[in-house]
């Protein structure tokens, strides 16, 4: 077949398949997976996080045994999605007194956090 037969130009170079059938499967926006402000490892971190049920809770335990990678590295991933606005780190309060904390997550930026009022 010659480099410039029509057949050769058109074939693609990435395979979409359409049909997923029952098994589960989550969507990314291109811009989230392609955002340059994160990292590899922040980008698979938020992936995973929005691949899981709307009440997990990420914990760094959790994805240190998922990634293979220590306490740092995931410190550092997660300061990439709260600095590119994926993450906010929210304090849990009880009577006043901080109890403990939790990472919320979205899809995009420009998503309004929950409890927002426009940003």
């Amino acid at each position: 077949m010659e480099a410039n037969d029509s057949k050769t130009k058109c074939k693609p170079s990435i395979l979409k398949i359409k049909s997923y059938g029952r098994h589960a499967f989550t969507r990314v926006l291109n811009e989230t997976i392609r955002d340059p402000a994160l990292g590899g490892l922040a980008r698979a971190i938020l992936c995973y996080a929005l691949s899981m049920p709307e009440n997990w809770q990420i914990h760094s335990w959790q994805l240190k045994q998922e990634f293979g990678c220590g306490r740092l590295a995931i410190r550092k991933a997660m300061r990439e999605l709260q600095d590119a606005g994926y993450a906010q780190r929210v304090l849990r309060r009880d009577d006043g007194e901080i109890t403990g904390s939790a990472w919320l997550i979205r899809e995009s930026p420009k998503l309004r956090w929950p409890w927002s009022d426009g940003e």
